[in-house]
């Protein structure tokens, strides 16, 4: 019995654990508050933030030291600096009615943004999903399907030197560099 608690304890930790990260929020009057973020991080790695923890809301530290929770629908957008692998930028987005916070990833004519999904395994990072928004329509898609390759090349329809060489997945691009495809295509449009 002692030895299952200590191992449900430890793991509540692995969980469970916070840290505080510098950064800013943006309001949707355009305010720029500097704060820092309580966000879940890793036991063993404090620089190592749980992207999940701010899916649905996030909770600041004002510089006055007031807490503050903010929901989607409240905030465009908020930065964590230096977590361990790197700046993390969200943003509450139309095309999603302001349910959750997105990882910006990509901006322009196609725009692309993670989410991230609890791993069900105690301590393990979050698994991440694209989503792609394109004329404030927001769509995701596994790259593993059987049929992403033709799914998002209906996104790029509209350039058609580079659907081409998506769709030819022999010679050019292969699914894993669907980024280097919309930067090219976003760069197209500017």
């Amino acid at each position: 019995m002692t030895k299952f608690l200590f191992i449900f304890l430890f793991f509540l930790s692995t969980i469970l654990s916070a840290q505080k990260f510098d950064g800013y929020v943006i309001s949707n009057e355009n305010d720029t508050i500097n704060c820092s973020f309580d966000v879940q991080t890793n036991l063993f790695d404090q620089t190592m933030f749980y992207p999940t923890s701010v899916l649905k809301s996030v909770k600041i530290i004002t510089e006055k030291g007031e807490k503050v929770k903010y929901y989607p629908n409240q905030l465009k957008a908020f930065l964590i600096k230096n977590t361990k692998f790197g700046d993390y930028r969200f943003v509450s987005i139309d095309a999603d009615k302001h349910k959750n916070f997105y990882q910006e990833v990509t901006i322009g004519k196609i725009s692309l943004y993670r989410s991230y999904v609890n791993n069900m395994q105690p301590g393990a990072f979050p698994i991440e999903k694209t989503f792609y928004c394109k004329d404030n329509e927001l769509s995701s898609k596994e790259t593993n399907f059987f049929n992403f390759r033709n799914w998002f090349g209906k996104f790029i329809e509209d350039y058609p030197e580079l659907h081409q060489k998506w769709m030819d997945s022999d010679n050019y691009y292969k699914k894993n560099q669907v980024a280097d495809v919309v930067k090219l295509y976003n760069e197209h449009f500017k």
